[in-house]
């Protein structure tokens, strides 16, 4: 009795397997009889491999959940064209869109061979190529985070500006300074402009301004010296001295 039960039991399972398998056989067969899907397979048969690629892909935009043109597609790109990333990325929505089946471990075993396919393609000089974009990055970061301390800076000094006078009482301004300068021998020769800072100015934006070069931000920096002491920051509304040669 025992074994007639065991028996039934195989046979139950044997023939829910060999149905699920009909099943994706028949959902491959919807899938494939795509007329997108079709005109791909025959584009790839006459060596048309960049027509064959957008047609694929042309046919996964509209009908995305077509794994079997997933899987078709990550075949001819990982086979045909060499495009390991791109092959991997479709073997993977195959195996997310029909998650157990019978090809399962097939099409995991492809991705591990398309993974070491990758890796082997990258040349010595492609990894320090990689390694030198990874620490300009870095550098971008800090140059970010940077500024953005900056426009804080400023805007905190903004602030404590305009809650006081621009000038006290009996100091000298800029521009009386300026009227000066005709004794001063550095700028002699040479014309002299006011600039009110503006806020996100800094020093090399104003040379960039003023000057034309970013460089020429210590030239600024000589000229103010009252006004900037030994820092190299501006606050908005100060008022800098812009020596021009003639």
């Amino acid at each position: 009795m025992r074994y007639a039960i065991r028996f039934l039991l195989v046979s139950l399972l044997a023939g829910l397997l060999a149905g699920c398998g009909r099943n994706i056989r028949t959902l491959d067969e919807h899938d494939r009889s795509l007329p997108l899907a079709q005109r791909a397979r025959a584009a790839a048969a006459t060596g048309s491999l960049d027509d064959a690629v957008a047609l694929y892909r042309e046919a996964l935009t509209a009908n995305p959940a077509a794994a079997r043109v997933h899987l078709d597609l990550a075949f001819f790109l990982h086979d045909s064209i060499k495009d390991y990333v791109g092959a991997i990325y479709h073997y993977r929505d195959y195996l997310r869109l029909r998650p157990g089946t019978e090809k399962s471990e097939m099409v995991k075993n492809r991705v591990r061979l398309a993974k070491q396919a990758l890796a082997a393609s990258v040349l010595p000089e492609d990894r320090e190529v990689g390694r030198t974009f990874a620490r300009l990055e870095q550098e971008v970061s800090a140059l970010r985070k940077r500024v953005g301390e900056l426009k804080a800076a400023n805007a905190t000094l903004a602030r404590e500006l305009s809650e006081r006078p621009e000038v006290s009482a009996g100091e000298p301004s800029l521009l009386d300074a300026m009227h000066g300068a005709e004794d001063d021998p550095r700028t002699s020769g040479s014309s002299v402009t006011e600039y009110v800072v503006k806020p996100g100015d800094t020093l090399s934006s104003i040379a960039v301004r003023m000057y034309g070069d970013a460089a020429k931000w210590r030239n600024i920096v000589e000229a103010n010296k009252a006004v900037l002491g030994n820092g190299d920051l501006v606050r908005v509304g100060q008022r800098l001295k812009i020596i021009k040669e003639e």
